[in-house]
């Protein structure tokens, strides 16, 4: 008796290890159902279908099964329950109800509970006989309650060992029989019952809980809605929206807000005016038709002309700052032509000057013969080179645009030149 006992001991243990190392497996292995109405207060009901082995003395089955209705209330970490079992084994039918006390003592394990409780049992035709007798019993083990999601709802997959200790009521053993059947009963001391059950069933919350709405859409299901661009009704690529300039006429560029850009610097053609707009630092643009007497510093009445339209340049953008340099050809020393170039870059300055351009805004400088732009061995190539130059040498403009000199500027020498605002000036 003693040994069978130790035995139901051992298996029980074991049994509740495994039983309690359940959860941890369902925690390593990422479970995302930790928390939920499984484990809120309220009602439940449980469906268990049970599975007993059969220890103790007398006449008894060694293993059988049954089923278990549970109906419960939770609140905190503490559960009550209490309803009907059944079991049968190969000689016996066991009939009665418990009432049992959970408790959940772990927050990281909110479905590891400990159990506790007591019934009675009536054994129906025991031992193929009609004897029947009551049985008390107390029992005590653990489980695990797992989540589960069926169809979208939530309800829970029980599991739980219990040892289960059952005495026979006094003043009924003396109908018990004996193992032989034709032998007459006589008294005997009561049956003492040791069990090892394991127990795996459904437990739903009460109220149940809707359906789990399916998952939103994984971005690679999304099928993407086309979006009609904003409109651009002057088609200058800048939508109507942050157009600061509607109605641009057809191929002009704009910036980003839908305006014209000022026109590139560079050296005007001939009979157009001088244009600073868009002029940054470091572009040059030459003055042309802006000439002088022969082998003088004296400003002709033609350049005169041309640089009051630069006066009126310089005045309508007054955050430009410029060189304006003298050139001249080849021919003669190159002291003389470096003090003449000296002489007529001032005399363009001082021109200036007059006009209502501040001074700090103007360097002259000469650079004489130094910095020739054409062949000096031609006529066209000579009057090329004499020439006053306008360098911006700083401006609020960031983006700077290539400055063209013109085609007359840039042409190598044996290319007549563009013809000139005055006539051509045969020497310096």
């Amino acid at each position: 008796m003693q040994t069978r006992t130790k035995q139901f001991m051992k298996l029980s243990l074991l049994m509740s290890a495994a039983i309690g190392a359940m959860p941890l497996t369902a925690l390593a292995a990422g479970d995302p159902d930790a928390v939920d109405p499984l484990y809120r207060d309220g009602g439940y009901a449980s469906v268990l279908g049970t599975g007993t082995g059969f220890f103790g003395s007398g006449n008894r089955p060694t293993v059988g099964g049954g089923v278990d209705l549970m109906g419960g209330y939770r609140r905190g970490p503490v559960a009550f329950e209490a309803g009907p079992t059944y079991t049968y084994a190969k000689r016996t039918e066991l009939v009665g109800g418990y009432v049992n006390v959970l408790i959940f003592p772990f927050d990281k394990l909110p479905g590891l509970y400990g159990i506790g409780g007591a019934g009675v049992q009536d054994a129906l035709k025991y031992a193929k006989t009609s004897t029947t007798f009551l049985i008390t019993t107390v029992q005590v083990g653990s489980g695990y309650l797992f989540p589960l999601e069926i169809a979208g709802y939530r309800i829970g997959l029980r599991t739980e060992v219990l040892f289960r200790y059952g005495h026979e009521n006094d003043g009924i053993t003396q109908q018990r029989p004996t193992d032989d059947p034709k032998t007459e009963p006589k008294p005997d001391a009561p049956l003492r019952y040791y069990d090892a059950i394991l127990r795996v069933g459904l437990q739903i919350p009460l109220p149940l809980t809707a359906p789990t709405p399916p998952p939103a859409p994984s971005a690679a299901e999304v099928v993407p809605v086309a979006v009609a661009p904003p409109a651009d009704s002057d088609g200058d690529g800048v939508s109507d929206n942050i157009d600061l300039c509607p109605g641009t006429p057809p191929n002009t560029p704009v910036d980003a807000k839908g305006c014209p850009l000022p026109p590139p610097c560079k050296t005007p053609e001939p009979g157009d005016k001088v244009s600073l707009s868009g002029c940054a630092t470091g572009d040059s643009i030459v003055l042309r038709g802006v000439n002088f007497q022969t082998d003088k510093a004296r400003l002709t009445p033609n350049a005169k002309s041309i640089l009051d339209t630069v006066a009126d340049e310089l005045t309508a953008h007054p955050d430009i700052k410029v060189e304006l340099s003298g050139h001249t050809d080849s021919r003669g020393s190159d002291s003389h032509n470096q003090k003449l170039s000296d002489a007529r870059a001032k005399s363009v300055v001082e021109y200036l000057e007059s006009k209502s351009i501040d001074a700090s805004r103007m360097t002259a400088v000469g650079y004489g013969e130094s910095k020739p732009i054409a062949d000096n061995d031609t006529d066209a190539g000579r009057e090329l080179n004499r020439r006053v130059e306008l360098k911006v040498t700083f401006s609020s403009v960031t983006a700077a645009q290539p400055a063209s000199e013109g085609a007359a500027a840039t042409a190598p020498a044996d290319v007549a030149p563009e013809p000139a605002a005055v006539p051509a000036i045969s020497s310096n």
